[in-house]
């Protein structure tokens, strides 16, 4: 076995010294600091501890010889495969290390407004801000500076700057409701047709009620072929569970020539009601859903706070406005809905 020839550059301080471990009939210089160091012949360790050079990189090894992982050497962060991270955010991107895998104190704390890709966000104590304002611009769930939208439960309005515009008139975000064309999934002329494990009667909530919303968009199509379309193309429909996903759904939506937008707070909804677009909507129990785990919907139009709501399966329910809270917080938190990160989805 031969002597390991892998020195300092130059020996700093004492301390640099009595970091040098002994290894057979070797030695093995290894440091308190990751300091640049001549190439080592590893084939003859037996073990090694503190920093040790390999090819390009530095890793620590514990006094018991084994390599430390997603952790702390002092000031350096070890990933997941041991190697010492440089120019990166480490530690669940809580702290930055800099070219020489310094941790930075202090390094790129957002404070205040910061424009992230198209968005602006605003961070108070290095902490983003949701569901609030800042000044005259509204922060939606997310973070996001709302644009272009009633916002703050419906309350106020933001321009296109974002900015609150105190003189929005209250009536100026009424719209009417879509002219679409009343189905039902239990209708005679389809409702015992079979798809997988049920039929459209038991299960066809989805492609019935996006038929109605493609009609309200002035294109003609009944249940069975929505039905068809997702049956035929995915597994998303009455395979491994009854009913239509939330996949299937949106499948269906782009098949007809829609764009989709996934709704994920009130704000979101109210702002696609009041631009026209129908909301397809999967409810769990409350008014739509009795009888059933969730059920799928079909919303359009703003008016004070509520929204008209069509319904595939109850002559009763269908055609009335409703409270836009109330439809909100029974929305379906089912994870088969919410497959496509919500439960509620604009349309076009």
């Amino acid at each position: 076995m031969g002597i390991f020839s892998s020195f300092f550059k130059k020996e700093n301080s004492k301390e640099d010294a009595k970091n040098r471990l002994k290894l057979g009939l070797g030695v093995l210089t290894v440091l308190a600091t990751p300091i640049a160091v001549n190439t080592v012949a590893s084939s003859d360790a037996l073990a090694a501890q503190g920093w040790v050079k390999t090819g390009n990189a530095w890793y620590f090894y514990n006094q018991n010889g084994t390599l430390k992982r997603n952790a702390w050497a002092g000031n350096y962060w070890l990933g997941a495969d041991g190697r010492m991270a440089t120019n990166a955010w480490v530690d669940n991107n809580r702290y930055y290390v800099g070219n020489d895998g310094v941790w930075i104190k202090d390094y790129g704390n957002k404070l205040g407004w910061q424009k992230e890709g198209s968005a602006w966000y605003y961070y108070k104590n290095g902490t983003l801000v949701r569901n609030a304002w800042a000044g005259n611009y509204w922060l939606g769930a997310d973070g996001r500076m709302a644009t272009s939208a009633w916002v703050d439960n419906g309350r106020y309005y933001v321009d296109g700057n974002g900015l609150w515009v105190p003189s929005y008139s209250e009536t100026s975000k009424n719209i009417s409701a879509l002219n679409m064309t009343q189905y039902y999934q239990g209708d005679a002329r389809w409702g015992g047709k079979v798809y997988g494990i049920s039929n459209l009667a038991n299960t066809g909530c989805v492609p019935t009620a996006l038929a109605m919303a493609f009609s309200g968009l002035g294109q003609n199509v009944l249940p069975t072929a929505v039905a068809d379309t997702i049956y035929n193309n995915t597994d998303e429909m009455n395979v491994s569970e009854l009913g239509t996903s939330g996949k299937g759904a949106v499948y269906a939506i782009r098949a007809y020539g829609y764009k989709h937008a996934v709704i994920t707070t009130k704000e979101q909804l109210i702002s696609a009601l009041q631009s026209g677009k129908p909301v397809f909507a999967t409810v769990g129990r409350g008014i739509f859903a009795k009888g059933r785990l969730t059920h799928a919907i079909i919303l359009s139009g703003y008016s004070n706070g509520k929204t008209k709501a069509m319904d595939p399966d109850s002559a009763y329910n269908t055609g009335k406005w409703y409270d836009i809270n109330t439809i909100w917080n029974q929305r379906s938190t089912d994870p088969y809905d919410t497959n496509i990160g919500g439960s509620f989805v604009a349309i076009g």
